[in-house]
């Protein structure tokens, strides 16, 4: 099974948070996983742009060399 097809199998179901109605993974848990299977993962964050009150971040993660 490739590292990517494990990473794929975790159940994330007891790990996901919930706040102002929406459910989400804490990215400290998801890096955490991915580093567990592949250490060499990177990810970088570019320019956020503003929308009014709004700011939308913008990550790039490269994992398993993709």
């Amino acid at each position: 099974m490739s590292k990517y097809a494990e990473l794929r199998k975790i159940d994330v179901s007891n790990n996901i948070e919930k706040k102002n109605g929406l459910s989400y993974l804490s990215w400290a848990w998801a890096v955490d996983q991915l580093l567990q299977l592949d250490p060499s993962a990177t990810w970088r964050y570019d320019q956020p742009m503003a929308f009014g009150d709004t700011l939308m971040v913008f990550c790039t993660v490269t994992a398993f060399n993709k």
